[in-house]
């Protein structure tokens, strides 16, 4: 039975090797990749810390103006916590906003230093092929 040209089991386990090799960085590359692209900044990012603020503010004013002022306790005690609820709120999307930027910088550290490395394999390569190029006799490697 003969095998054709293009079987795994004729092909060089070198060969072989290094194609899987390649396969996986790519998938691992492409993951990295659209993971960037899903903590990317959008256009819409400052407009929605805009759009936080004067939704707050207007709260604020509503409470504000709907609470009845026939006992200053209660007003002011409804007003507090209402208030104390809208800074807590921006509050911890500010911090969700903080952490997604820290992401992004990771991301582009991480993409860098992985080209980097890369760079790196590929150099570390071309120095192995031309030392077993230059050694006579075995080359089992």
């Amino acid at each position: 039975m003969a095998f054709s040209e293009h079987s795994p089991r004729t092909r060089d386990p070198k060969l072989l090797l290094r194609e899987m090799d390649a396969t996986l960085r790519i998938r691992e590359i492409e993951k990295v990749h659209r993971c960037r692209e899903r903590i990317q900044g959008r256009w819409y990012d400052s407009g929605v810390a805009a759009l936080l603020f004067v939704s707050g503010l207007g709260i604020l004013i509503t409470v504000f103006r709907i609470i009845p002022a026939s006992t200053d306790l209660l007003f002011w005690f409804v007003f507090g916590w209402v208030a104390l609820f809208i800074l807590s709120l921006i509050a911890t999307l500010e911090v969700l906003h903080s952490k997604t930027l820290a992401l992004r910088e990771l991301c582009d550290w991480q993409a860098r230093e992985l080209s980097e490395l890369s760079q790196q394999v590929n150099r570390l390569s071309h120095q192995q092929s031309i030392v077993q190029q230059s050694v006579p006799g075995d080359r089992q490697g």
